[in-house]
């Protein structure tokens, strides 16, 4: 679905849309995307500029918290064209075990990972 329709789907569900805080973060999501059958897949995380219209800073939305750690795919963000801006940030895998980042329009239908805030929900190490 929809970056708004992810961020629906994981609070109803008492969850929220993953954010990235780390390079063995990003590896670990991407091969759990890969793990579920979707290595080529492009997913939502929480990221967005959508608070910031001069789209200085990246958040992610469901902390609140600026992203300090970053895999931006080279020329990314580049923050769209014309009458489809790019606010909202997805992860997707250009090849095995590289899962790089991208901005995107956020109405675009993309996977998305949930994350809990129960220790026993972790995804594997």
């Amino acid at each position: 679905g929809s970056y708004f329709k992810a961020m629906q789907f994981c609070n109803k569900h008492g969850m929220r849309l993953a954010s990235i805080t780390s390079a063995e973060e990003n590896v670990r999501l991407g091969k759990f995307a890969e793990s579920i059958g979707h290595n080529t897949s492009h997913f939502w995380t929480a990221g967005t500029t959508l608070h910031d219209d001069a789209r200085q800073e990246w958040i992610w939305l469901t902390t609140g918290a600026r992203i300090l750690y970053t895999n931006w795919y080279p020329g990314e963000p580049n923050r769209g064209s014309g009458e489809t801006p790019e606010y909202c940030l997805e992860v997707r895998s250009i090849d095995d075990d590289i899962f790089t980042w991208n901005d995107a329009p956020c109405e675009y239908r993309y996977n998305f990972i949930c994350e809990s805030n129960n220790p026993n929900c972790n995804i594997p190490s």
